[in-house]
């Protein structure tokens, strides 16, 4: 596909402007383009477009509940985009599934740095 693989490559070569363009594109043509979402989802993150970044990875999220990495990376929109109560919600819920997972723990002693242990 012609607008994914020049949104990867305007990812790759820093240009999130345009790779937003092209990921958005995509996502036109093809509502259910899950790479398109979570690559578009990354790029809003990084432009500090945080709220929209979480609404993608929470569709995303939908079609692959069982996804660890979505999970955290929508924790990490919610917590850039001052959604600290929503991040953390999201973190101990992704704990109660996946319990130790050591980047949901990192994050989330991060979040609430007056917690020594987590379970």
């Amino acid at each position: 596909d012609l607008f994914y693989d020049s949104g990867v490559a305007s990812a790759l070569q820093n240009q999130p402007v345009a790779a937003i363009e092209f990921f958005e594109r995509v996502l036109e043509l093809d509502p259910d383009h899950a790479k398109a979402r979570e690559n578009l989802a990354g790029m809003l993150a990084s432009a500090e477009r945080f709220d929209e970044a979480a609404a993608l990875y929470r569709r995303a999220i939908e079609s692959s509940p069982a996804d660890v990495e979505l999970r955290i990376l929508l924790a990490r929109s919610l917590a850039g985009g001052g959604r600290l109560d929503e991040a953390r919600a999201e973190l101990r819920a992704l704990l109660a599934a996946a319990p130790g997972h050591p980047a949901a723990t990192e994050f989330l002693r991060g979040l609430e740095p007056e917690l020594t242990e987590l379970n």
